[in-house]
């Protein structure tokens, strides 16, 4: 017998529904996992075409399975030390940002990363992961650079796909799961001064943008799909909408 989600048989990624909603929301940023040839990058379907380099220690193959739709990266923790690092992207300037994903947690380690453009000490503009206590936080840089985060209520579930996304609007970050919102507070725009370039996906980068931090990593132990920033503020309506168009799909 063999793992269905062990072998994959197709490197590209088809378009979807959920592809398409995102696209049509001018992303700056994304990634629905679909690997280059070469299998040492992730493709970046934005426009700005900033591809993802792929680094996995010790089982390069086997970092793509069964995602939320086609492909997935999986990762596996400390483990096998698995991430995405983004050289650079287009930051926020205009006080506007949203971020979404799919995410599987297979188990909640401490600081686990989804993608941040965050480092140690050189933070940028946002941190969007698991807390010390395994609960979803977002952390974002106001324009007055103080940290302002928000946390869900809520564990992070594990073994389950969970979408997962936050938005500020330049007055207010929300914080949002499985499309309904779940948190929110007031905050003073973005921080658009920051020397920090690159995003870790599945690890915090280092202040030195150079790679991953090696002291305090936050490796994500799980799946992570259909990653997407957008220097827009989406709205309620449109985030459901991301949930519910691929919520119900058959995993």
């Amino acid at each position: 017998n063999v793992k269905n989600d062990f072998f994959i048989r197709n490197l590209r990624e088809p378009k979807s529904a959920y592809s398409k909603i995102v696209m049509a929301h001018s992303p700056v940023l994304y990634l629905p996992m679909e690997m280059s040839q070469e299998g040492n990058t992730i493709n970046d379907w934005s426009i700005y075409k900033n591809d993802g380099i792929t680094s996995n220690k010790k089982y390069h193959s086997s970092m793509l399975a069964h995602g939320k739709f086609g492909n997935g990266l999986r990762v596996s923790g400390t483990s096998d030390s698995s991430y995405i690092y983004v050289d650079d992207y287009p930051k926020a300037q205009f006080n506007e940002l949203t971020v979404s994903a799919w995410v599987i947690a297979e188990s909640r380690p401490i600081w686990a990363t989804i993608i941040k453009n965050w480092g140690d000490l050189n933070h940028g503009q946002f941190h969007f992961g698991l807390n010390e206590d395994g609960y979803l936080e977002v952390e974002i840089s106001s324009l007055e650079k103080e940290n302002v985060y928000l946390t869900d209520p809520e564990l992070m579930p594990i073994k389950k796909w969970v979408h997962v996304a936050f938005v500020h609007n330049g007055k207010e970050l929300r914080l949002s799961r499985d499309g309904q919102a779940v948190n929110h507070s007031a905050i003073n725009g973005i921080n658009p001064n920051i020397l920090m370039r690159s995003l870790g996906i599945g690890s915090k980068v280092s202040d030195s943008d150079t790679g991953i931090d090696q002291g305090n990593p936050g490796y994500w132990d799980g799946r992570l799909d259909e990653v997407a920033i957008f220097n827009t503020a989406l709205d309620d309506e449109q985030i459901k909408a991301l949930y519910d168009t691929v919520a119900s799909t058959v995993q």
